[in-house]
């Protein structure tokens, strides 16, 4: 079933890039392709706040590849005035920048996992930058691994999950446009206060024990003193 399940994400995303290849240039079109598909993805990195630092760089990119495009359009067109060298050079560029991106997504993921970030890691997969056969292990054990604490999730992660789930017969997870704020938040408020719970009961066994201990060592010193009286 999960097999079945990559093979339809297999499918599904060939099916959009081939889509998109036929809506890109054909100039140079094994570069321009990737960049081309990937714009609108990192243009949707601007709304996460892990990536508010480089809304300078996101819009103008975004910029750049839709002029960029629109040369290589004119190019196929017989456009005589528009170099093939100079829009080879762009393209490289921004490959360069897309790439980065790519990266940064490849990081944040790695940086999720080490230190426990849910909201990380739900963004990075859910980027559609992430390579998913790849990590699919590693996705799969986090996400287990924390299932009760991450609310919310996109498409990509609610494919993986559902499909996941469903090989075991497990009950579906809610994926957060099916649930309501006051739900998302009560939840929160319940996880919350059975952790401090949990903290607090942890903390008076600890006292408890200490104290213990402190009645053993002053009885101890106790039947030392009796012991040097009585002798």
């Amino acid at each position: 079933m999960y097999k079945l399940l990559f093979i339809l994400l297999f499918i599904s995303n060939l099916y959009s890039k081939t889509d998109n290849a036929t809506q890109n240039p054909v100039v140079y079109a094994v570069l321009g392709d990737t960049i081309y598909n990937n714009v609108k993805k990192i243009e949707s990195l601007k709304k996460l706040q892990e990536f508010q630092v480089y809304l300078d760089e996101i819009l103008p990119y975004v910029k750049e590849v839709k002029a960029t495009k629109a040369m290589g359009y004119k190019i196929e067109e017989g456009d005589t005035n528009i170099s093939k060298s100079k829009y080879l050079a762009k393209l490289r560029k921004l490959s360069k920048i897309n790439d980065f991106f790519v990266q940064n997504i490849r990081n944040n993921f790695k940086y999720s996992l080490k230190h426990k970030d849910n909201q990380i890691f739900v963004h990075s997969v859910d980027s559609g930058l992430l390579d998913i056969k790849r990590y699919q292990r590693d996705i799969k054990k986090y996400y287990y691994a924390h299932e009760d604490e991450i609310e919310e999730y996109g498409d990509i992660l609610s494919m993986i999950v559902n499909g996941y789930k469903s090989k075991f017969k497990k009950k579906k997870k809610k994926v957060y446009h099916s649930l309501s704020k006051k739900e998302i938040q009560d939840a929160k408020m319940k996880r919350i206060r059975k952790k401090d719970k949990a903290k607090q009961e942890a903390l008076n066994k600890a006292l408890e024990a200490e104290l213990i201990n402190k009645k053993v060592n002053i009885r101890k010193v106790q039947k030392k003193e009796l012991e040097s009286t009585s002798n």
